[in-house]
């Protein structure tokens, strides 16, 4: 009859603990802060490379790198998404070269050099399409020389920019504001100030739709 009793008790004990640890994990659950969004300030430079007006409603930013090969995956869904989407969202570019990638930051003044040319986005996208050959390369100048001529660029005026590393201090500052905003990796995006995390071309409609129902 005492075991009985025993058993009884905590087995009661047993539920008032569950159910007490149930409660308080909701509750701080529930307390748990929503998340903020990052200072745009830190996001955006004026002199950052935009598809987009600012008056978009929804401000994608990527901070990438073109040596990436998880970028270069990424293109084609970035690319798929402002089709879809047109001018409600704006893509702005910051350049993250990672310390790992040889010719992360070389490649980086290719873009640049080619965005002195008005051909950003179209050198950015020879670049990750053309990853594979560029990569590995002791100096890849000439490669993306080649690529500035594909593009009808001028030549000469493209090969100085590099040399002279005119876009130097633009990527050191947009990388040191990637690692200000907690960047680690490549590609990191922000939509209108939030870190996402699915990368996946749902993930990006869901976020933007969400954004645009705001």
């Amino acid at each position: 009859m005492q075991n009985g009793k025993m058993i009884a008790i905590m087995g009661l004990v047993s539920v008032v603990l569950l159910v007490g640890g149930v409660l308080m994990f909701t509750r701080a659950d529930q307390a748990k802060p929503e998340p903020k969004p990052v200072d745009q300030n830190r996001l955006v430079k004026d002199d950052n490379y935009k598809t987009a007006s600012g008056s978009a409603q929804v401000m994608v930013v990527e901070f990438a790198d073109f040596q990436c090969p998880a970028c270069a995956e990424s293109a084609p869904i970035v690319k798929q998404v402002l089709d879809e989407y047109g001018d409600k969202v704006n893509l702005v570019y910051r350049h993250f070269p990672l310390n790992q990638h040889k010719n992360a930051f070389v490649s980086g003044e290719a873009a640049e050099a080619a965005g002195e040319q008005g051909r950003f986005w179209e050198m950015a996208e020879l670049l990750y399409a053309k990853q594979g050959e560029w990569e590995n390369e002791k100096n890849p100048i000439e490669l993306f020389v080649g690529y500035a001529k594909e593009l009808g660029l001028d030549e000469a005026k493209f090969r100085e920019f590099v040399d002279k590393k005119q876009a130097e201090d633009k990527i050191k500052r947009d990388q040191s504001d990637g690692f200000i905003v907690g960047v680690n990796s490549t590609p990191t995006f922000f939509v209108n100030g939030y870190r996402i995390g699915d990368r996946s071309l749902a993930g990006f409609r869901g976020y933007i739709e969400e954004a645009l129902a705001k």
